[in-house]
């Protein structure tokens, strides 16, 4: 009986896996919870209401809690992958606390409730010490140590359980000779479809731990400016999320300046990126779908929206374990190098700078979890969408090497805003209808099947 309450365990935990993601696009969907018959009545089901579908989610992450196995137990190849009692938990934190932040920024429903579940779960993650950051670092071609363990997150192929800091992941196989399976993200991410832009490369710090708009280290980019240049004296998760001139690219030639035919907002990301899987176009990267630091942020901002502070003992818990374990910064010169670590996120740092607490909870949420899919579902929850997606989307400042390179270069003709950064796509082709947008529309197709459904207001 154990072992079967495990894989219903595990079934009720992926019912709530897409029923959540079915409520975060629509809202209150029809529940079904049992096997029908082509005349079933129930095929006609009228929608569920938003507070229905979400208890449902909650009671079967409950259920999966309550029986399945932890991190450890599931530590063998043969186990690794599959869903641990702290995944359902880490899981149930990510559900409740975009619920709980919703409610409170769209101003419905019972937010001190779902903010609590939300603290709650990632309090039982990290109180569990299944889960750690990774801090793995790598050695040189020198043989120097590179304290770089956020870029080698993304870059160990196959290491199963020895990564705590992966709760759930899509696994593959661990090179060509063992292939189950593999995925060619290099390659995805080569085109043009999903790239950086200007908007959210803006988030990231100064090294003095202060945003571009006050810090003394920041160089706004002009002509005499490089590429790489622009990179400098920034939070290192910049550099290693996305690519500069100098990067190990590919196995022809490292990273020289971006192509215009592949990333044409003068950005590209580099998370998953690896000279070796790059050339098999088959990659072995683990791709972590929940990870231990997620859990954290999460902690994080739900101890700070249930009572608008948050300790510093917190602070260090979260996100400056985050800050920790990233490298050393040289904020002088070549000649004269000025090494220093990104500084700690504290009340005090904060007060004296003129900050805002959220905002800067908010940004090492962005920062941290970087092309990892939670962009666009916090400016929902935090109903900044109607504030951010009508802006125009900017690429890089178009700095003069884009435009003298060999080979594919950027056209002097290419569109510019009067800063000199390239304008992906103006304000006027962007909209964002608030009383309409923060739902999908449910799909014409499921409306006439069922004629009980009703469409999400203004559709």
């Amino acid at each position: 009986m154990t072992q079967i309450n495990w894989y219903v365990g595990e079934a009720r935990f992926f019912r709530a896996w897409y029923y959540f993601e079915m409520f975060k696009r629509f809202g209150g969907v029809p529940l079904i919870t049992k096997t029908m018959t082509v005349d079933d009545p129930d095929i006609f089901k009228v929608r569920a209401s938003r507070e229905e579908l979400f208890q449902f989610i909650l009671d079967d992450l409950d259920y999966a809690i309550s029986v399945l196995r932890s991190a450890d137990e599931l530590n063998t190849a043969k186990e690794y992958g599959r869903i641990s009692k702290t995944a359902a938990l880490a899981f149930k934190s990510r559900v409740a606390l975009f619920e709980g932040t919703r409610e409170k920024f769209h101003n419905y429903g019972e937010q001190k409730k779902h903010l609590t579940i939300a603290k709650e779960a990632a309090e039982a993650v990290i109180n569990s010490s299944a889960h750690a950051l990774f801090t793995a670092s790598a050695v040189g071609s020198h043989g120097e140590v590179i304290n770089n363990a956020y870029f080698n997150l993304f870059q160990e192929a196959g290491e199963g359980r020895s990564n705590k800091e992966n709760i759930i992941v899509k696994t593959y196989g661990i090179n060509r000779d063992n292939s189950v399976i593999s995925t060619p993200v290099q390659r995805y991410y080569e085109g043009n479809s999903v790239v950086p832009t200007q908007n959210f490369v803006d988030n990231y710090l100064m090294a003095d731990g202060l945003p571009i708009e006050k810090s003394p280290l920041y160089q706004k980019p002009d002509k005499s400016m490089t590429h790489a240049q622009y990179f400098s004296k920034k939070d290192p998760r910049m550099s290693f999320s996305i690519f500069k001139r100098g990067d190990e690219f590919i196995s022809s030639s490292n990273y020289t300046i971006p192509n215009p035919s592949y990333q044409r907002s003068g950005y590209g990301i580099r998370k998953y990126a690896k000279k070796d899987f790059w050339t098999l176009q088959a990659s072995y990267i683990d791709r972590p779908v929940i990870r231990y630091a997620e859990v954290l942020l999460n902690y994080a901002e739900a101890v700070y929206e249930l009572d608008g502070t948050i300790s510093d003992m917190v602070l260090d818990q979260t996100i400056n374990a985050l800050r920790g374990r990233l490298p050393q910064v040289n904020i002088g010169t070549d000649a004269a190098p000025n090494y220093v670590s990104m500084p700690k996120l504290t009340n005090a740092f904060v007060n004296s700078n003129g900050l805002n607490m959220r905002t800067e909870i908010r940004r090492e949420r962005k920062v941290e979890l970087a092309f990892e899919g939670h962009g666009y579902w916090d400016l929902i929850r935090w109903k900044t969408a109607e504030i951010e997606l009508p802006k125009a989307l900017l690429g890089s400042y178009l700095f003069t090497e884009y435009l003298t390179a060999t080979g594919d270069k950027w056209s002097d003709k290419t569109l510019v805003n009067d800063q000199n950064y390239i304008i992906l796509q103006p304000a006027t082709l962007r909209r964002f209808d608030k009383d309409r947008d923060y739902l999908w529309p449910l799909p014409t197709s499921e409306l006439a099947k069922n004629v009980k459904l009703e469409q999400n207001p203004n559709w």
